[in-house]
């Protein structure tokens, strides 16, 4: 798939970018997890390896949402986001949107999954932690979803 130049600015619905998912994953804090660094309380807010059987994801919201009222941020499944995979900033947050030099989506170049999943360890549901470099587009698994992100038009 070939993307426009202004694909960021155009309006109408999309995958999140990585930034976007990241900062709606932490909603306002600076901790590894919206919820704060506390382990122990990853059940209460995630699926991952530790509260389920490995074998399904879960209906959404049935844990504790975070402090904006967005559910299975963490945890439950995977999420594709909008962003070819490239190296992670040095300062270790995502907070910029860029438009990618490479307007291109393909299935021979990877993209970006956030969030961990209910069958992967407790330390991969974490605001920052992104998964393996090798998510292509053509790959299906059964604890990889997506959330809908919208870009308005804010001209008129």
């Amino acid at each position: 798939m070939d993307l426009p130049a202004d694909y960021l600015h155009r309006s109408g619905y999309r995958l999140p970018t990585e930034a976007e998912w990241e900062h709606a994953a932490r909603a306002g804090t600076t901790t590894s997890r919206h919820f704060g660094d506390d382990e122990t309380l990853v059940p209460k807010y995630a699926w991952y390896d530790g509260n389920t059987n490995r074998d399904r994801a879960y209906p959404v919201a049935t844990l504790l949402p975070n402090q904006w009222g967005l559910f299975d941020m963490l945890g439950n499944v995977w999420e594709w986001t909008f962003d070819r995979r490239l190296p992670y900033p040095t300062d270790g947050r995502v907070v910029d949107d860029v438009e990618d030099s490479l307007l291109r989506v393909s299935n021979d170049v990877a993209r970006t999954r956030r969030g961990g999943s209910f069958a992967y360890e407790w330390f991969t549901v974490r605001s920052a932690h992104r998964g393996a470099t090798t998510y292509f587009p053509n790959q299906t698994r059964d604890n990889v979803g997506f959330r809908i992100a919208a870009t308005r038009n804010t001209k008129s």
